[in-house]
């Protein structure tokens, strides 16, 4: 059983939490499309390493490929970056654009 403190931190917490979270969008398909959208991210990404070896890659693509992985190479190399996971995954989403973002004034 949870002590009363714990309790009473969750609740001073959850409502300005809650405020936070769902103050900008007025219904919650807004936050279920975002978890799709983050959800269909993560199901496509796939090792650039993969990729360039697969001979079903176009030359396009793994050029480009290629390129982004020297980039990320000097990052490190050179420019003494941590050496993590980040430029090393590619995700084909089968659209232009993975956001759009809308700015109105």
């Amino acid at each position: 059983m949870p002590d009363t403190f714990s309790i009473d931190i969750l609740r001073r917490l959850a409502v300005p939490l809650l405020a936070l979270l769902l103050g900008g969008c007025s219904t919650l398909d807004y936050y279920a499309h975002l978890g799709q959208g983050q959800w269909q991210l993560l199901q496509a990404r796939e090792p650039v390493e993969r990729l360039l070896q697969d001979p079903q890659t176009t030359p396009e693509l793994a050029r480009r490929l290629a390129l982004s992985q020297q980039a990320r190479d000097f990052a490190s190399a050179s420019l003494r970056l941590p050496d993590n996971r980040s430029y090393r995954l590619y995700a084909d989403l089968k659209r232009p654009f993975v956001v759009w973002n809308v700015f109105a004034t």
